[in-house]
C-alpha cells in the first residue's frame, strides 16, 4: 500500500515529488476548472493511481474507505443502468464513466492522505486561486470592460462582462473555503480585520453571479453564522460586524450598478407565489420543470439517460425553447436515472448533511471543505447541469476534498485520542 512504502533510500527529489504531487495536482485542478475540461487529466491520472492500489489491496481499502467507495457506486450505478434506455448511449456512457473515475481518484488522493496530511497548504493553495479569480474579475466588472488582455487564458479565467465563464457562480460554491480562510487569519491576528476581504469576494459574486450564486452565498452564510455561534466565536460586536460588511456590499452594489437592483427587484417577485410571477422571476422555470417532469413520466424506473433533456423537452412540446437541462439538480437526476437514481441521489446528499453537522468537528477545516460539497451537490441548485463532464468532475471533486479532510480530522483526532465534539476550542486548537 502507497501509505506503507519506504522512502529511506529515495532521492530527495523523488521524495519531495512523492510527498507533494497530490496537493500539487489537487490546485491544479482548481486553477484548470475555468478551462473547462482539461481538468479531467488531474482526475484521469489519480484515477490510474486508485485503480493500480485497489489491484493490489482491494481488501483493505475497501474497509478503510467503505463509505467513499458506497457513495461513488450510488452516484455511478443508476447512470450505468440507465444504459438500458438512454437515449443518447454515447454521452450516458461518458457520464458513468466520469463519474466511476472519480470514485477511484478518491481512493489515490485519500491513501496519500493517509500517510502525508497537509490541510493548511490545500486550503490556502485554493483560496489563493480563489483570490486570484477575485482580484481579476473585480476590475472588469466594476469597468464594464476587458481590462485584462495580455493573455488569452487569463481573459476566460477572470471572467470578464461578455464571457461564457462565470467567476461569480464558482466563487459562490467555493465560499465556506474562502471564508474558513478569513476565519483562521482573523484568530491568527486576533482580530477581524481580515473579514474585510469578504467584500471584494461578496461584490464579484452579486456583480457576475446569478440568483442561483446569491442563494448559495447566502445559505453559506447563515451556516457559517451558526457555526461561530456554537462555537462561541462570534459577539455582538461581530454580529454587528457581519451585518457591516454584507449591508456595505449591497449597498454599494445597489448604489453604483442599477442592473444589479434590476435583476434583485425581478427575482423578488418570485415571492409573490403565483406561476407567472415565478417564470417572470426564474426566467421561465417552471415551465421547464413541468416539461421535465412530463419527461420523466415516461421511464420513471430508469431514465432516460443524460444529455436527453433538453433534446426530447423540445421535441415533444413540453417547452418553447430548447433549454438544456433541468434547472433543477433532483430534477435532472430523475430524467436521467429514474426514481432510483433520485433515491440514491437523496441518499447521498443525506449522508453527507449528517456528516457534516453530527460527524465532522465543527471547529475543523474539514467543516468548511465539506459544506462546499455540500453546496455543489444541494437538490435544488438550479445553476447547472448535473451530469455534464465539466459540472460532475466539479461536484465530485469537491466530494474528493470533503472526504480527504475528514478522514485527515478523524486520523489526526484519533492519534491525539480526542473525541468530536462542538465545544468551543482554543485559537490554537481551531488553527489545526
Amino acid at each position: 500500500m502507497l501509505s506503507k512504502a519506504p522512502r529511506e533510500n529515495m532521492p530527495s527529489a523523488l521524495a519531495v515529488l512523492r510527498d507533494w504531487h497530490v496537493p500539487a495536482l489537487l490546485l491544479l485542478y482548481v486553477f484548470l476548472i475555468p478551462l473547462g475540461e482539461s481538468s479531467l487529466a488531474v482526475i484521469l491520472f489519480f484515477a490510474i493511481g486508485g485503480s493500480l492500489l485497489l489491484y493490489h489491496d482491494g481488501k483493505e481499502l475497501f474497509e478503510e474507505y467503505r463509505d467513499w467507495i458506497y457513495l461513488s457506486l450510488a452516484l455511478s450505478i443508476p447512470i450505468a443502468i440507465s444504459l438500458l434506455t438512454a437515449v443518447r448511449f454515447e454521452k450516458t456512457l461518458i457520464s458513468f464513466i466520469v463519474f466511476f473515475a472519480h470514485g477511484l481518484a478518491g481512493i489515490y488522493v485519500f491513501v496519500w492522505c493517509a500517510r502525508n496530511w497537509t490541510p493548511n497548504f490545500l486550503l490556502y493553495g485554493i483560496v489563493t486561486i480563489l483570490s486570484f479569480w477575485m482580484v481579476t474579475a473585480l476590475p472588469n466588472l466594476l469597468s464594464g470592460n476587458l481590462v485584462m488582455v495580455w493573455q488569452e487564458w487569463l481573459g476566460a479565467l477572470t471572467g470578464y462582462i461578455g464571457s461564457n465563464r462565470n467567476p461569480g457562480a464558482l466563487l459562490s460554491h467555493f465560499s465556506p473555503i474562502y471564508f474558513e480562510a478569513l476565519y483562521r487569519a482573523s484568530l491568527r491576528l486576533r482580530n477581524r480585520v481580515p473579514w474585510l476581504l469578504a467584500i471584494p469576494y461578496l461584490l464579484v459574486i452579486l456583480l457576475a453571479g446569478n440568483r442561483t450564486s446569491w442563494m448559495i452565498v447566502s445559505l453559506v452564510i447563515v451556516i457559517f453564522l451558526v457555526r461561530l455561534l456554537v462555537l462561541r466565536h462570534f459577539s455582538i460586536r461581530a454580529a454587528i460586524a457581519s451585518f457591516f460588511v454584507v449591508g456595505l456590499t449591497l449597498f454599494l452594489t445597489m448604489q453604483y450598478f442599477p442592473h444589479f437592483e434590476q435583476r434583485l427587484m425581478r427575482s423578488l417577485q418570485a415571492f409573490q407565489g403565483n406561476i407567472e410571477s415565478i417564470n417572470y422571476a426564474g426566467s421561465s422555470r417552471v415551465e421547464i420543470w413541468q416539461g421535465g417532469m412530463s419527461l420523466a413520466k415516461d421511464s420513471l424506473l430508469t431514465g432516460k439517460g443524460t444529455y436527453a433533456f433538453g433534446l426530447l423537452n423540445y421535441e415533444r412540446g413540453y417547452v418553447r425553447n430548447n433549454w438544456g437541462h433541468a434547472h433543477l439538480y433532483w430534477l435532472e437526476v430523475l430524467v436521467a436515472t429514474g426514481l432510483l437514481g433520485l433515491l440514491l441521489y437523496l441518499a447521498v446528499f443525506t449522508y453527507l448533511v449528517n456528516r457534516l453537522f453530527w460527524h465532522i468537528p465543527w471547529s475543523s477545516s474539514a467543516f468548511s471543505v465539506m459544506l462546499t460539497a455540500v453546496a455543489m451537490i444541494l437538490p435544488f441548485n438550479p445553476n447547472w447541469d448535473f451530469y455534464s463532464s465539466r459540472v460532475a468532475s466539479l461536484i465530485c471533486f469537491t466530494l474528493i476534498l470533503g472526504f480527504a479532510f475528514m478522514y485527515g480530522t478523524q486520523s489526526s483526532r484519533s492519534q491525539h485520542n480526542t473525541k468530536p465534539s462542538c465545544h468551543k476550542p482554543s485559537d490554537q486548537e481551531s488553527l489545526q
